[in-house]
């Protein structure tokens, strides 16, 4: 059962976690996870949170599906679930509903966890923990009713667009078919679950609707939130459900994670991804297919001409038509705010290696891995640098701009691009006008 169709468009192309079978680098939620359900302390209402494309709904849909399947056994809670078993290469009927989760390639029996608190840290292996815990297989029939969304004992809530600005948003007749749904007995005397995907995406009134759930939820239910946000939701919300915290994932679990579930993804670059800040396979997956494409052709764009021109401007408009599923407004925004972000961050680092913030309170970003571990820059940074010289310049390119003045550039065409997309202008007319105040330029004064 879902509330709406899965999202996954050509402008975002990780892969979904309805039909996504792997969990990588996630060992500290995975463990804290089994321990809760070993020690029958699985709580009713759960808050998922972490870097968007991390891994939250992939795991929360994993949990599901391993509940599910063992509903056909009415699994209660409190039971130990973690089964010992010969072999991680058994099949899920010699294993039973609930073996091989702590299997690890090895023929000897998982030992049983050592009932620690649920904040304890995870067991090390040099294999991943989180690639075996509460794995289903595709082709299980459970794995394939919760991918098509007809399971009758699961509900996915995820945003849908609204309104005419095609915002993602989570509405209140949503959360009100979610909380029929939880209402209803579940099948086999198992458990119901209901996934809020993006749950930062309700509105104030499908929070205030699903209050009452998270308070008392009824027995054998679950249910989880995921959000990159959780500052977005109402405190009650929040101190109604049990926070598990996502962590970033290293660079070599990003790159490892992208060469198994994308192999026909081009290789990320470490450079890019130590400077674009990639933490997350799905940031990453993203990047390669949608964000570096179309933020070469801005610096292109930029490059191309010492003036505003609109002819070049369509042109690039036009090429990034590929790279979303309808409308460009929504990517242009994003590229034209990530140029203004990393301009200004590029400056303030500039400047605090030099020692001097030259009186304007930009203080230099020290957390930037580069800032350590100085990396051979590819050439769309070393392209992106030599534009940030050349439009850093004023006064008839005699003197750099200052970090105030950069900072109110930013703030200008940050807040433009908003009001334009609020305000439901032409999006030709929104990106001209952003244009212009990145080259610091007055949009009054300036024509197409």
């Amino acid at each position: 059962m879902t509330s709406s169709p899965d999202s996954t468009t050509a402008a975002s192309p990780a892969l979904s976690p309805l039909t996504n079978p792997h969990l990588i680098g996630l060992e500290s939620p995975v463990h804290q996870l089994q321990q809760a359900l070993a020690a029958g302390r699985l709580a009713g209402s759960w808050l998922l949170t972490g870097e968007a494309g991390v891994g939250k709904a992939t795991l929360a849909l994993r949990l599901a599906r391993y509940l599910l399947a063992g509903s056909l056994g009415a699994p209660q809670p409190g039971q130990d679930v973690f089964a010992n078993h010969s072999s991680a290469a058994d099949s899920a009927q010699d294993l039973g509903l609930f073996g091989n989760l702590l299997a690890v390639n090895t023929p000897e029996p998982a030992p049983k966890p050592d009932p620690a608190p649920a904040t304890s840290a995870p067991p090390t292996s040099p294999h991943s923990l989180s690639e075996t815990a509460f794995a289903l297989a595709a082709d299980h029939p459970v794995f394939q009713q919760v991918a098509n969304l007809s399971h009758p004992d699961c509900c996915v809530v995820m945003p849908e667009a609204t309104g005419q600005s095609g915002r993602m948003t989570i509405t209140i007749e949503q959360i009100r078919r979610l909380t029929d749904f939880l209402r209803l007995a579940a099948g086999h005397d198992g458990w119901r679950i209901a996934l809020v995907d993006q749950a930062h995406s309700m509105t104030r009134q499908a929070q205030n609707a699903l209050l009452k759930s998270l308070e008392e939820p009824p027995a054998q239910t679950l249910i989880l939130l995921t959000t990159p946000l959780p500052s977005a939701l109402l405190p009650t919300i929040r101190s109604r459900c049990r926070r598990l915290a996502f962590p970033a994932l290293s660079g070599d679990q990003v790159r490892q994670g992208l060469a198994l579930l994308y192999p026909d993804y081009p290789p990320l670059p470490a450079d890019l991804q130590a400077s674009f800040r990639l933490t997350t396979i799905g940031q990453a997956a993203r990047f390669l297919v949608t964000l570096w494409p179309g933020y070469q052709s801005l610096l292109e764009l930029l490059g191309r001409s010492g003036e505003p021109n609109f002819h070049l401007l369509q042109q690039w408009r036009k090429s990034l038509s590929p790279l979303t599923s309808g409308s460009t407004l929504p990517l242009e925004s994003e590229l034209m705010s990530l140029l203004m972000q990393r301009w200004l961050r590029s400056f303030a680092h500039q400047q605090g290696v030099a020692g001097n913030d030259g009186g304007e309170g930009v203080i230099a970003d020290q957390s930037h891995p580069s800032a350590q571990h100085p990396l051979p820059k590819s050439p769309l940074l070393m392209q992106e640098a030599a534009l940030f010289t050349r439009l850093s310049l004023g006064n008839g390119g005699q003197a750099s701009i200052s970090g105030h003045a950069l900072g109110q550039r930013q703030a200008a065409v940050t807040r433009w691009l908003q009001e334009g997309a609020a305000s439901n202008l032409d999006p030709a007319a929104i990106s001209w006008q952003a244009l212009t105040l990145i080259h610091g330029l007055n949009p009054a004064s300036q024509t197409a």
